[in-house]
């Protein structure tokens, strides 16, 4: 009959971090605590944990639909829970005075503030030109038409305007928003016949 591996702390066996006492089969010389503790404080581990979960949700459409869901339904019970709500809010107040107020993250937020601004108009306006970003707001904002709606009437008035356009107008707009232009050679003609091979 084989003899079973011991998990007791028969010899005696401490974590290298802290005094708790590890199986004689730990391998890592640290208690779960100690070990987790450590990588949660390691990047590299960190980086690697996020790849993999975003290699599964992307990988594996039925996980990432049962994790929105298990998301969805977890901040639905946590939203109507008075006591974590109040929690969360003397957390938050806390955060507030003792941290983002201070002069110095106040001066950080606004230096980037502009850009962050930027950056989230061009990700959440992507389907909408540059150029009528503007008259898309006031469109929603100013004269409340929903959000659906205005997408369509820029689109049209976006596709008009491009009808408009003669191919000389469509190329010069081209070449201001930053496209290269291209040395195209001289093509063969009946009074420059190429060289043609089969």
């Amino acid at each position: 009959m084989p003899l079973r591996k011991s998990y007791h702390h028969s010899r005696g066996r401490v974590c290298a971090k802290c005094p708790k006492p590890i199986r004689n089969s730990n391998q890592s010389g640290q208690c779960r605590s100690c070990l987790l503790l450590g990588r949660r404080d390691d990047p590299e581990f960190q980086r690697r944990r996020v790849e993999g979960v975003r290699r599964k949700l992307r990988d594996d459409p039925l996980y990432a639909a049962r994790m929105r869901e298990n998301m969805r339904r977890v901040g639905k019970e946590a939203g109507q829970d008075p006591m974590l709500r109040e929690k969360r809010s003397a957390r938050g107040r806390e955060i507030y005075a003792t941290i983002l107020s201070t002069p110095e993250v106040r001066v950080k937020v606004k230096a980037t503030r502009v850009a962050v601004g930027k950056k989230l108009s061009d990700q959440r306006l992507a389907w909408c030109p540059e150029h009528l970003r503007g008259e898309y707001l006031f469109l929603i904002r100013r004269k409340r038409i929903k959000a659906v709606e205005a997408r369509q009437l820029i689109l049209a008035q976006h596709a008009a305007d491009e009808a408009k356009l003669s191919p000389f107008e469509r190329q010069m707009r081209a070449l201001e928003r930053g496209a290269k232009l291209i040395e195209v050679g001289e093509g063969p003609s009946l009074a420059r016949p190429g060289v043609y091979r089969p």
